[in-house]
This record gives structure tokens, sequence and C-alpha cells, in this order.
């Protein structure tokens, strides 16, 4: 699919584990899903009760493929649907898209496991939210 397996045999050859790839690739996931979330926030006078918006997967696979700037293969958002079973379900969720939302195949967010602590949100911007 990306040229590279989802899964690979683990060490004892008995089950299978997450590729390396695989991981990484989630990783770079879920450094965007912060930086959208952050911008997201920053918007916000206040982060009390803030809840974790979705994107679009179009949105999300675009700042995985800028943020690989370089790599020959771009990501698709079908590739982040292939994801899916790598994914940790507590830290990234993937949704089918509301019905009202024509063209948007799905949506990824961050999941609540996720400490707004950890969003990269700028100095000037804590500063405004007062967080």
């Amino acid at each position: 699919k990306f040229g590279f397996a989802l899964f690979v045999p683990n060490d004892e050859g008995v089950a299978c584990v997450p590729s390396a790839e695989a991981l990484d690739l989630v990783k770079k996931v879920e450094e965007v899903l912060l930086d959208l979330t952050a911008a997201d926030a920053c918007r916000w006078w206040s982060l009390d009760n803030y809840i974790y918006p979705t994107f679009g997967l179009w949105a999300v696979a675009d700042g995985v493929s800028k943020q690989m700037n370089g790599d020959d293969e771009s990501i698709s958002p079908e590739t982040l649907q292939w994801l899916l079973p790598v994914l940790d379900s507590s830290r990234v969720i993937m949704q089918s898209a509301p019905a009202t939302n024509i063209g948007i195949i799905g949506v990824m967010g961050l999941g609540s496991a996720v400490p707004l602590a950890e969003l990269p949100i700028p100095f000037t911007c804590m500063l405004r939210i007062g967080t």
C-alpha cells in the first residue's frame, strides 16, 4: 500500500507487531493533529471545557505530506484509513464524516488521553487565552 508493511512478525516470530515505518507515520500524524489542534485552540479566549476538534482526512494527509518534505510519497486519506489498526484510539480518533460535510470522507482528531499541556501552543497565544 505505502511501500512498507503495516505489521511485521515480532522477534520470536509468534505474533505481529506494528512495523517501525508504520509507527513513524503514526507519530507524524499525531504531530500534525497536535499542530492543527493548537492552531484551533489559539482562536479561543479560554481553554476551560475546550473540546478537541476533528479535521478532514485531506487536511491531515496534506499536513503529514508537508512534514515529510522531500520524501517521494505523499500521504492520501486512504493511507490514513489504512493506518487505523495501528493508531492508539486513546490518542487519535478517526470517524466517518457527518452527512452534512459533503466531500469529506472522514475526520481525525486527538483522543481524550492527550492532555492540553501537550499542545504546542505559541507563548503569545497562551498569554491571550490565559492558560
